[in-house]
């Protein structure tokens, strides 16, 4: 493995329950060293399945993992207890895991008491917070995150991405779920749409465009702009010009050159591109 903390090659699961004949089907997929992968999907489609799958809580009925380094796991619900403080939860973790040393930098930076109160008197997002300190305090090379903004408020969610950012930075591996487009956006570096058990890269997500709402003779854009890679429409009274993010500064000359006038901008965002693909 050249930097790939995970490999997972054809991994495919079903249940005997399922109607479905596969949940997943040939999953492919690489987490790197210093990445940030996510997959994204409507409820149900099998995103809790496959990071289980991938952290070793459920088996596979086909395919290969491979794995260099510990895993942190957070799942969707929290699974502390709540009758003990921070730190007797952590003790009680490192007595199950062999882990004899308690991390205290990510309490400290969510701020979270270790001592003091015991869990059950945290908010929601205090106890999300400190599942993520937890599963980071054994230093793990990969950090599994199941709908980590889950019951957090914007404060606290950007402190989240902030601390995420750091670990990427130091050269942890995150894979993560979530509906929460806007943090993933800032955060991955990769991001896989799971429908009907299959996993297929958002790759236009990194293909930025930007829409032109341009005013001007719709028929003298179009010639002008004809040739190159842009999507054009109208609504009666804007003409929509649709281009890559990096060519937009020379298409708005082009326009600019033909009579044209752009009076605003629209860079397409993840969640637009996510609303697209899953609905088809």
């Amino acid at each position: 493995m050249n930097g790939e903390v995970l490999i997972v090659e054809s991994v495919s699961k079903h249940y005997l329950s399922s109607r479905r004949k596969n949940v997943l089907e040939g999953i492919d997929m690489k987490v790197f060293a210093g990445s940030c992968v996510c997959i994204v999907g409507e409820n149900g489609t099998g995103k809790s399945t496959l990071l289980k799958v991938v952290a070793g809580l459920i088996p596979k009925n086909h395919g290969k993992i491979f794995l260099s380094g510990k895993i942190g796991y957070v799942p969707e619900v929290s699974i502390n207890i709540p009758s003990l403080t921070a730190r007797e939860n952590m003790e009680f973790y490192n007595s199950v895991s062999g882990n004899k040393h308690i991390d205290t930098e990510t309490f400290d930076e969510f701020n979270i008491p270790l001592d003091g109160k015991s869990l059950r008197h945290f908010s929601k997002g205090m106890k999300r917070k400190f599942d993520i300190a937890r599963a980071l305090s054994s230093n793990p090379a990969l950090l599994i995150l199941d709908e980590p903004f889950e019951g957090l408020d914007p404060i606290s969610c950007n402190e989240m991405v902030r601390v995420l950012l750091k670990e990427k930075e130091n050269g942890r591996a995150i894979l993560m779920s979530s509906h929460d487009m806007a943090y993933v956006e800032r955060i991955s570096d990769k991001v896989f749409l799971l429908k009907n058990g299959t996993m297929r890269e958002l790759n236009e997500w990194k293909n930025k465009r930007v829409t032109l709402f341009v005013v001007g003779d719709e028929m003298e854009i179009l010639k002008a702009v004809g040739n190159i890679d842009c999507r054009i429409s109208s609504d009666g009274e804007l003409i929509k010009v649709n281009v890559p993010l990096d060519d937009s500064s020379r298409i708005m000359k082009i326009i600019f050159a033909c009579g044209g006038e752009v009076v605003r901008q629209e860079i397409t965002s993840l969640e637009e591109i996510y609303i697209e693909k899953a609905k088809h």
